[in-house]
């Protein structure tokens, strides 16, 4: 856990494959006036090395490159579904 605020915002790093770039994931949580607004969101701190850039297109089918459009997708799916 990078952020602990109790109540109003965490976040996370994901290091994958393990020592190769870094997504940090973080989570804003604003009250509503029908519960909280939770508002998500991404960064990469930190690039892989190229070896594992490959192995992550090979193994997700996403090129590296589209990721953030990908995962801004997904995110706006999670909202609307």
């Amino acid at each position: 856990m990078v952020v602990a605020d109790e109540d109003r915002k965490f976040a996370f790093e994901r290091d994958r494959p393990r020592g190769s770039g870094v997504m940090r994931w973080s989570y804003l949580l604003e009250p509503a006036p029908s519960g909280t607004l939770v508002t998500e969101s991404f960064e990469q701190v930190r690039t892989a090395p190229t070896l594992a850039i490959l192995a992550a297109n090979l193994t997700t089918g996403v090129p590296w490159n589209d990721r953030e459009a990908v995962n801004v997708a997904n995110m706006q799916t999670t909202c609307n579904g």
